[in-house]
């Protein structure tokens, strides 16, 4: 592992905020003023020694070989970091409480953001907190099958909330093609649902089959060059901003299937 491939996976583990800064603040105070030595263990030296021992090469190596690089930096979520900040936070409160209120507020606003801003985050529509689009095409779905479960390709919108519903309910891909990070992923289906404009209705049958989709739903604002109905497809249902088809050659899928073949 390169030091360039360590770099990267410090800022992939960081995301947007400081926390390896507030963990090296905390780990720099509990040395100076923890003085329980359980204490400066778990809250400090634990940590410390777990961030060394994933950026060994050895142990980027082992897994990389099992599941690949490109998720090595969710290892670093292991770290303690989160308990060892607050620690810090709290014994430095009991001593500086007036100041270190008005310090940590700030770093929580310098580090956070308006969760208002994601464009996730709408008016909750059930008490799933979960569009009523996801339950309308995941019943029709699993109504059609008779519970049985099934592979289906779903518009970008809806896959993150897909399996939070119905985990009878599989797809070719997951919230994976929606994140940066897997800009250079490539998946036919979600190159003829979502990259193609119009949908090519040839391209989006030979995907589905290849990827033994049972079943395809279209948001009804897209535009289809060519006829789904004539690439063998049948229309299942036409709900408010969707429609179901269902592709006849693939059966319904065994619940059984790989890790590979199933995305979340």
């Amino acid at each position: 592992m390169n030091p360039l491939a360590t770099i990267n996976i410090i800022i992939q583990y960081e995301g947007s905020g400081f926390i390896l800064l507030l963990y090296a603040a905390a780990f720099v105070l509990l040395l100076k003023n923890e003085t329980d030595r359980g204490n400066r263990v778990l809250f400090g030296y634990l940590p410390l020694a777990l961030c060394v021992l994933f950026l060994l090469p050895p142990v980027h190596g082992i897994y990389s070989k099992i599941e690949g690089s490109d998720t090595y930096y969710r290892l670093f979520w292991l770290l303690p970091a989160g308990t060892t900040i607050v620690y810090a936070a709290v014994r430095t409160f009991a001593d500086h409480l007036r100041r270190m209120l008005i310090l940590m507020a700030f770093l929580i606003f310098l580090c956070g953001s308006n969760v208002y801003e994601n464009r996730n985050i709408v008016k909750a529509e059930n008490r799933l907190h979960i569009p009523q689009a996801v339950l309308d095409v995941c019943n029709t779905i699993t109504n059609d099958t008779g519970g049985k479960p099934a592979m289906a390709a779903m518009p970008s919108e809806l896959v993150q909330f897909v399996r939070q519903y119905d985990t009878r309910i599989m797809m070719p891909y997951g919230r994976e093609m929606l994140m940066p990070a897997y800009a250079n992923y490539y998946n036919a289906v979600y190159a003829a649902m979502e990259q193609s404009d119009p949908i090519d209705a040839e391209q989006l049958a030979e995907a589905i089959t290849q990827y033994n989709c049972r079943y395809v739903v279209i948001n009804r604002s897209r535009q289809v060059k060519g006829d789904l109905s004539a690439e063998g497809l049948e229309l299942v249902s036409e709900l408010d901003a969707y429609q179901i088809w269902r592709n006849p050659e693939e059966k319904d899928t065994d619940i059984n299937m790989s890790t590979e073949e199933v995305k979340e």
